[in-house]
């Protein structure tokens, strides 16, 4: 795991101490029942999307939303449906700030007293005609606004314990104290509901000794801090109060910024970690042998020591060839075990390289699919960080691509899962590997922790010893053959047309529950609960893959 993950798996060895020591760690307690909470929640979502105040925030989300919303799959009366919502805000938030919305990413699982179904909130219309890209924009505006009410929500509970103003200026050093102790809870992901001055201290203390990055941090939230100075001192009156005062508001704006801006931070640990995984990789493969995953990790106190069970569930291990199982460098970068859950709504992870190259497809095609020779054609001008461009493409990628094609008709559809298998192979350093849906689970250390009733998932000594000390007798050349495994299966996020009628070419079905993470705006919430449930109906029709 990477630095900025370390505090998470601290947190596993010592859970059970200071579940009985630390208050901050006590969950969130709500008089509400479930059903009333999620009522209001939807009440005031159908609320909040009859109308909008900022229309020039939505023309800009529009804007930012125009080239996914233009390529992906629409319903019969062009619009999208429920599950390309879905798909949609999750992609948005994620390549926007980072953010992996509780509820939206695939195979996740969500507090059943904070899901609306998405239809529920569009109403009727949603499935008649489904989601234009104005309500799209609509909603990923609110889905924020509920982020920055979390975030204002817990400054006043940390502004409370301190015995602090929330409507008069107070002094600068007491509003840098207290987002001081806003950045430590943020990190933690704690409830701040009835925190106390203690246990602020108590906090911060962890923080210095679990968070190698915690000096990093200070310092890039110092460079933050003084950027939004400057960049809102001409907003300021003077003449209003002392100019060493700081309002409440001016706080509040630091931590929403914060939340926003906290991605960037995060993806250079990220780009870290990967470096390091390129230096043990399989020439070109985007894979690391396990024996040299867990060689290196013997070197580290922190650093790669995930157990397989655990790589197996986070889709990181490549059981292709059972002998030499493999980890995948972009699945393990991008999975739970180096995202950091923050938010009731959100956990910031690492910067997912192939949406920046899906969306580059996306606006230059503008449609759902395309032509392997047009696909083909701007892959191979298409450059990322470790592939140059322009290049040829081999025959065998062309042949597939080909493949994909006759299976819908001649085109190949950009947000099906053969799409997604043949560009990680095209970019194996940036794209993950499309694993079958159901077969893995996004869970977090602590949630692995809490569903295993206390088992860590990090590997013994031991057994990374011997994973280690396995000697690989393949050459190079046949490591990079048998490490690039191809599963002819598709997974669609919704069905094409036509798609009874070639049934026979797939087997199984994956139920969707389009939900959505939402909350209420009302109160500060506390963590989402945790989990990953997989269900499935089997029946010869394509998958639908969320």
């Amino acid at each position: 795991m990477s630095a900025v993950a370390f505090a998470s798996a601290m947190l596993i060895s010592t859970f059970a101490p200071l579940c009985e020591a630390s208050a901050f760690l006590r969950p969130h307690a709500s008089a509400e029942t479930e059903a009333a909470t999620r009522d209001r929640v939807l009440q005031g979502l159908l609320d909040e999307l009859s109308h909008s105040d900022d229309l020039l925030a939505i023309q800009q989300l529009q804007e930012e939303l125009r080239p996914m919303y233009a390529a992906l799959p629409k319903g019969q009366h062009g619009e999208l449906e429920p599950p390309m919502v879905r798909y949609a805000l999750h992609r948005y938030f994620a390549e926007k700030r980072g953010w992996h919305m509780k509820g939206l990413a695939a195979g996740s699982a969500m507090n059943s007293s904070l899901s609306v179904d998405v239809a529920e909130v569009f109403g009727q219309s949603l499935q008649s005609h489904g989601t234009s890209l104005h309500k799209l924009a609509i909603f990923a505006s609110k889905f924020t606004h509920l982020v920055q009410v979390e975030a204002i929500g817990n400054l006043e509970n940390i502004f409370a314990a301190l015995h602090l103003s929330s409507t008069s200026p107070v002094s600068r050093k007491d509003a840098e104290a207290a987002f001081k102790w806003y950045l430590v809870m943020y990190l933690l992901g704690d409830s701040t509901e009835g925190i106390q001055k203690k246990d602020l201290v108590s906090s911060e203390k962890d923080i210095i000794d679990m968070y190698p990055a915690w000096r990093s941090v200070k310092m890039w939230l110092k460079d933050l801090s003084q950027t939004l100075e400057f960049q809102q001192a001409p907003v300021r009156n003077p003449f209003l109060s002392n100019s060493n005062d700081v309002s409440f508001g001016r706080s509040a704006s630091m931590v929403q910024e914060l939340g926003h801006r906290f991605g960037s931070f995060q993806n250079a640990e990220c780009r870290g970690l990967k470096g390091v995984l390129m230096d043990m990789e399989v020439a070109g493969t985007g894979r690391v042998p396990l024996s040299e995953f867990y060689r290196v990790g013997l070197k580290e106190d922190w650093q790669f020591n995930e157990d397989e069970d655990y790589l197996r569930s986070l889709g990181a291990l490549d059981e292709s060839d059972p002998k030499r199982p493999s980890v995948l460098i972009t699945n393990y970068i991008h999975s739970q075990t180096n995202c950091l859950s923050t938010s009731g709504f959100y956990s910031v992870c690492c910067t997912n390289e192939c949406e920046g190259l899906l969306g580059h497809l996306e606006r230059q095609i503008a449609a759902p699919s395309a032509s392997p020779a047009r696909i083909a054609e701007i892959v191979s001008h298409l450059e990322s960080d470790t592939v140059e461009a322009p290049r040829n493409l081999s025959s065998v990628q062309l042949a597939r691509l080909s493949t994909i094609a006759e299976l819908h008709g001649g085109q190949v559809m950009l947000h099906g899962r053969l799409f997604a298998q043949w560009i990680h192979h095209a970019y194996p350093r940036e794209c993950p590997f499309p694993h079958l849906s159901g077969s893995t689970s996004a869970l977090s250390q602590e949630e692995w922790h809490k569903t295993t009733g206390g088992e860590a998932p990090l590997a013994t000594k031991a057994a990374m010893q011997q994973r280690a000390a396995e000697l690989d007798s393949l050459s190079t050349e046949q490591q990079v053959q048998a490490a690039l495994p191809w599963t002819e299966i598709e997974e669609l996020i919704v069905p094409t047309r036509g798609a009874t009628e070639s049934s026979s070419l797939f087997q199984g079905v994956r139920s969707v529950l389009v939900l959505v993470a939402v909350a209420s705006s009302m109160l500060p919430l506390a963590r989402a609960a945790k989990g990953a449930s997989t269900s499935s109906s089997e029946c010869r029709v394509d998958r639908y893959l969320v």
